[in-house]
């Protein structure tokens, strides 16, 4: 789900018409991985969740760990994750509220964003190829 590369084939055809448009898509995930208000490891955590559901590659390959050994962050993190490509209107309060908790609203709303950019991501990957 990395932002290009030279085989992305049906992806990259669909930005040829318009490259600004692609521009800005790479702009906007990049920023993803450069604020510092979610960390990186729980980003990836949730970026390889939300890829694992739908059957796509993740930019970052990271080792399964059991639920016990992941901090309180990534579980909140991920318990949204798991919601996003499938149920996100099952998304609940009280998880919203356990996600602020934990980052603060800014952080409600990065992660929110984040989550929901890994989901097209990987939604325009199996329709269109790699991007």
């Amino acid at each position: 789900m990395s932002a290009a590369s030279d085989s992305d084939g049906n992806a990259l055809q669909l930005f040829e018409a318009r490259p600004e448009l692609f521009a800005k898509y790479q702009a906007f995930y990049s920023e993803i991985w450069n604020q510092d208000i979610v960390p990186t490891h729980v980003l990836a955590r949730c970026q390889a969740r939300i890829a694992a559901i739908h059957g796509c590659e993740a930019d970052i390959e990271l080792k399964p760990l059991p639920d016990d050994a992941l901090s309180r962050k990534e579980l909140v993190a991920l318990a949204l994750a798991e919601k996003i490509p499938f149920h996100h209107h099952g998304v609940e309060d009280d998880e919203v509220a356990a996600v602020r908790d934990e980052f603060g609203a800014s952080g409600t709303v990065t992660l929110l964003v984040a989550l929901s950019f890994f989901d097209v991501t990987c939604r325009w990957q199996l329709a269109l190829g790699a991007l």
